[in-house]
């Protein structure tokens, strides 16, 4: 919701921004209703994306063809930043996220920005401090 928040804003200001969107978890709908084409698969996962907080969820995940998916996301990326580009130099990717999606702004080679939701800060602490480590994973 954040990132449709602040597209929402993009669009409200300027007619001249070419926006599309690549969501990681979910199928997008967010964006389709705005009228934001996405650029790449999409799948709802058995998780519903928290995998963070279950090991198990990752295994599910991954039988639902996470492995797959993040394969295909990851061509079209690269795909939407060489259409891109070549055209205008300023144009990039904005990230709209926690830190472990930065991987697929990074591998598109564009220019990118990163606003940092902080729900991954509850991988290492909550309002009380540090957590105790679970597992290695």
């Amino acid at each position: 919701m954040i990132a449709v928040r602040i597209l929402q804003e993009l669009q409200q200001h300027s007619t001249q921004i070419n926006i599309a969107a690549l969501p990681l978890v979910g199928e997008g709908r967010a964006y389709t209703q705005l009228g934001i084409p996405l650029i790449g698969s999409v799948q709802a996962m058995p998780s519903g994306g928290f995998i963070y907080m279950d090991g198990r969820q990752l295994v599910r995940d991954v039988r639902g063809g996470l492995l797959k998916l993040t394969l295909y996301q990851i061509k079209a990326v690269r795909r939407w930043a060489r259409s891109q580009i070549p055209k205008n130099e300023n144009r990039g990717n904005l990230e709209v996220a926690n830190i472990v999606q930065m991987f697929f702004p990074w591998i598109s080679g564009a220019n990118y920005a990163f606003i940092g939701t902080a729900k991954s800060e509850y991988y290492l602490r909550d309002e009380a401090g540090i957590l105790p480590r679970r597992s290695l994973f």
